[in-house]
C-alpha cells in the first residue's frame, strides 16, 4: 500500500527572526519487519543474485513520490537510516557523494 504524504512543516523563529524548519526526533524502537516476503527477498538476493553481506539500511512506508518513475529516487533521510552510510557504502561511493555536495 502506497500512502500519500501530508505536507506539514514546523517552523520556529530564531534570534534573528529567521524561520527555521524544526527537525522531527528520530523514532527509536520500531520493530524490524521480518515476514515471508522479506525471507523470499533475502533468498533471491543471496541465491540468484549472488549477494553477500546484506544490511538493513532503511525500513519506511513508501509514499507516492517514492514510486514515481520520473523522480528516479528513493528519499532516505539520515534520521530514517538503520545503518550508518559508512557501514554500507564503499569508499568510492562516499567520495562521489562528498564531491557532489561541492
Amino acid at each position: 500500500m502506497i500512502k500519500k504524504r501530508k505536507v506539514c512543516l514546523l517552523m520556529e523563529e530564531d534570534n534573528n527572526n529567521k524561520k527555521k524548519r524544526k527537525m522531527p526526533k528520530k523514532k527509536e524502537g520500531v520493530p524490524v519487519v521480518n515476514n515471508e516476503s522479506i525471507v523470499q527477498l533475502k533468498r533471491f538476493i543471496t541465491g540468484e543474485m549472488g549477494g553477500l553481506d546484506m544490511k538493513l539500511v532503511i525500513q519506511k512506508v513508501l509514499y507516492e513520490s517514492d514510486m514515481k518513475k520520473d523522480q528516479s529516487r528513493l528519499n532516505m533521510t539520515i534520521l530514517q537510516l538503520k545503518t550508518q552510510p559508512h557501514e554500507f557504502l564503499t569508499d568510492e561511493e562516499i567520495r562521489m557523494i562528498d564531491e557532489s555536495k561541492c
